[in-house]
């Protein structure tokens, strides 16, 4: 009887091979959530989470990230209608946070600064203000 010879991409004990888990690979990723990342680089999500730590990202930084992405829409809904030098003002502070997202990519342990973190409790409020009072005008007009 001959002995069963090994496939390529499987290994002899019957597992199969699992393609090499890079950083450059996984970082682009990033932007979904680390269950669909896994199914999308077809690994277990206990898989994805070791070669994480592995890389040195201690956390899957999708939400950090998904974070700056909606702040980035509220700076752009806020700025709309201002005048021309918070138009400027306003591309700046957007090219700061695009930056961030940069920096996040690049090194995903990396926290927050406090002022990101300042500037986006400020965002969120203005915008929730902004809800409060489209909803009270809708009620006093009706």
């Amino acid at each position: 009887m001959e002995k069963a010879t090994q496939t390529e991409g499987h290994l002899g004990n019957g597992a199969v091979e699992k393609p090499s888990l890079t950083f450059e690979l996984v970082s682009q990723f990033f932007c979904m959530p680390i269950d669909e990342a896994a199914r999308e680089l077809n690994v277990g999500l206990t898989s994805l989470k070791k070669r994480c730590r592995e890389l040195g990202i201690p956390r899957w930084p999708w939400r950090t990230v998904r974070s700056l992405q909606e702040l980035i829409d509220v700076v752009k809904e806020l700025g709309k209608d201002d005048t021309p030098e918070k138009a400027e003002k306003t591309k700046m502070v957007v090219h700061k946070l695009l930056e961030v997202m940069k920096l996040i990519a690049e090194r995903p342990d990396v926290e927050l600064d406090k002022e990101t973190k300042v500037f986006r409790q400020a965002c969120y409020k203005e915008m929730h203000e902004r809800r409060i009072k489209r909803k009270l005008g809708k009620v006093l007009d009706a």
